[in-house]
């Protein structure tokens, strides 16, 4: 691929320059008419192979996308509950990159990876009942604490405006946790209740 994303408008030129027969008629001289009713074919060519690179290098990548964001976002089952109405594209993404983290788990590790890819750093807190035995110094936690969590998450979650992932018209700063929230809310065990603690 890297081999490829460097042909230019010369090269194309050249190419079809060189596809008629050899001989006084076509000299392949980048000077001569043949070459001037070349030049707009070989551009648009051109331009067809960019549009191609672009493809592969960025629209392949669910972090980057802008012009595939509605097809990668179709193939994961968005726009779901938890994404805003009139999301930007940094946040749409950022719910994609979310949904394809999501491939399911139940341990700290994995929601903690999926806030992640929503672009907060988390911790979770996570309770025991006081049983005879226990430490002295431990929270006193009566039953059904065991199902509670506490997730820790940054008072301010604020997302800025970024040149060649944000749209034309998006605000240059948005604040808002509700993104968290709903999409741990819906990974989250049915048996668990999400306390969400910002600091």
């Amino acid at each position: 691929m890297s081999a490829l994303s460097g042909l230019s408008l010369d090269d194309f030129l050249g190419g079809m320059l060189s596809l008629p027969p050899p001989g006084r008629a076509f000299s392949g001289d980048p000077d001569t008419a043949q070459a001037i009713v070349f030049t707009p074919p070989a551009d648009a060519l051109t331009r067809v192979h960019e549009g191609a690179m672009r493809l592969l290098d960025i629209e392949a990548d669910p972090g980057q996308t802008v012009d595939l964001l509605p097809d990668w976002e179709r193939e994961f089952g968005l726009p779901d509950p938890c994404t805003a109405a009139g999301a930007t594209m940094d946040q749409r993404r950022r719910a994609l990159l979310a949904k394809i983290a999501a491939l399911g788990g139940q341990s700290r590790a994995y929601f903690i990876r999926v806030a992640a890819a929503l672009g907060y750093a988390i911790a979770i807190e996570e309770f025991s009942p006081f049983w005879l035995g226990t430490p002295l110094g431990s929270p006193l936690c009566g039953p059904g604490w065991q199902w509670v969590w506490n997730i820790h998450a940054p008072d301010i979650a604020v997302r800025f405006f970024r040149l060649g992932l944000s749209a034309l018209g998006e605000p240059f700063s948005t604040v808002s946790h509700a993104d968290l929230e709903c999409r741990l809310r819906e990974l989250a065990p049915a048996h668990t209740f999400l306390l969400f603690i910002y600091s």
